[in-house]
């Protein structure tokens, strides 16, 4: 542990994933700060009820912490005008990297997106290649991506000009299933027949430990990085599926395992103490295999 990092602020810790990173912090002896405009259902987080669009106010919080944890975003375009989610989310992301920047933090980590490359729903890109490593050009195709891209640029440029160290996680879909045996898995014994997110997501628990492992190994400048589970869900080989629901896609390697996702996160693993531990089809399949009696 780097332990010139000791106070760090979370933004968006009143949400599931920001509140498991939080949790994850404390649970590694740092003292955290929730940064969210909506209250914490925690009351032993403490918490700063706040609006990160306030240039002002981010600064106050920040210059009070070592680090910040980015989490505090419109996680989608959640119904909303797509020219609203752009707006706040890129409001609150150069707010929250340039107070740190200029705060000369120790180290931000930025919740970030796969949707930065534009795989997702029915309005799909065409991948350029695949399996898909984090040197794939962005290719948004709705509000909420192109606000990823956007955030990303912008903590990019603080970091050439003021040095910021900051680590841009992008991430699927965060599953928050429990992983006990009770949650209810049965339709992945249906047939697989669509790919949302290329089939790719990260369980909530893995997502925390992943931003503790990058913000308590601070690298220099900016980088970005894939974190992903290790397979897709999916119950048929991942290959058939894409061809099947996206027949323009080029093909994945004729030796990728069957159910692997096709997003590497080898960058992420090669650099930092992690890798992920909750593989939801494995579970379910054990389960099934030997149910609790």
């Amino acid at each position: 542990m780097d332990h010139a990092i000791r106070r760090v602020a979370v933004t968006g810790a009143s949400g599931n994933v920001g509140g498991a990173v939080a949790r994850e912090l404390i649970a590694r002896g740092l003292t955290v700060i929730n940064l969210d405009r909506r209250p914490c259902a925690d009351a032993n987080l403490p918490s700063l009820l706040m609006d990160l669009r306030d240039r002002e106010a981010v600064h106050r919080a920040l210059s009070q912490v070592d680090a910040v944890c980015h989490l505090g975003e419109i996680p989608n375009l959640c119904g909303l005008p797509p020219a609203q989610v752009f707006a706040e989310n890129t409001a609150a992301g150069a707010n929250v990297f340039q107070a740190a920047a200029d705060l000369k933090l120790k180290r931000v980590v930025y919740a970030s997106s796969i949707q930065y490359y534009g795989f997702c729903g029915s309005a799909s890109a065409v991948p350029r290649y695949l399996p898909i490593d984090e040197a794939h050009p962005p290719q948004p195709q709705q509000a909420y991506a192109l606000s990823k891209v956007a955030n990303e640029s912008y903590a990019r440029l603080v970091a050439e000009r003021q040095g910021l160290s900051i680590a841009a996680l992008r991430l699927p879909w965060m599953s928050l299933w429990k992983i006990d045996g009770s949650e209810d898995l049965s339709w992945l014994d249906q047939p697989t027949t669509t790919a949302w997110e290329l089939g790719t997501y990260l369980h909530v628990r893995d997502g925390a430990t992943a931003f503790a492992a990058a913000l308590l190994s601070p690298r220099p400048g900016f980088e970005a990085y894939n974190v992903v589970a290790p397979n897709a869900l999916t119950n048929r080989p991942l290959a058939d599926v894409l061809r099947a629901a996206h027949a323009n896609y080029p093909p994945l390697p004729a030796n990728w395992p069957a159910l692997r996702c096709p997003y590497l996160d080898t960058k992420f693993q090669a650099h930092f103490d992690w890798e992920p531990t909750v593989d939801i089809v494995a579970l379910h399949q054990n389960h099934a295999l030997h149910p609790a009696r």
